[in-house]
């Protein structure tokens, strides 16, 4: 678990440099895009994982703790995924994009992010499922 921690730390970290370098926001503007990109992400990756592990019938200690394993590893990646809106976001800002641009861009983005969700849904469920295999080995 605690290697899982540790990636987990590290793509957060990754996803706070892209924001932190790629960004031509303000700084304090760029630490709440920050903090409210990482509550975001992760409120959505716990939803999905909640949603995942409901749908299995096993020991409760287990799934809670294949849960976390998935919240931990998933949320950071979709933080990365994500990513691409604060430099959409400094670039409306700067006028280097119109908002007729802005909202084309999020809205592909948007897209890709819920095929993104429902294949991570069927991912997280084999996921877990795999996991709760192996614990019972």
């Amino acid at each position: 678990m605690f290697i899982i921690v540790l990636i987990s730390i590290i793509l957060y970290l990754i996803f706070t440099t892209v924001i932190k370098y790629n960004t031509k926001l303000e700084k304090d503007q760029k630490v709440k895009y920050i903090i409210v990109g990482h509550i975001v992400v992760f409120i959505i990756t716990s939803i999905l994982c909640n949603i995942t592990s409901s749908q299995i019938d096993n020991i409760k200690q287990l799934v809670n703790i294949t849960r976390n394993t998935a919240i931990l590893i998933f949320a950071p990646l979709n933080s990365i995924i994500l990513a691409p809106i604060g430099n959409m976001l400094s670039k409306l800002k700067n006028n280097n994009i119109t908002s007729e641009q802005f909202k084309a861009r999020l809205i592909i983005i948007f897209v890709i992010a819920v095929i993104l969700l429902i294949l991570e849904f069927r991912y997280i469920k084999n996921f877990q499922t795999g996991l709760l295999a192996y614990a019972k080995k």
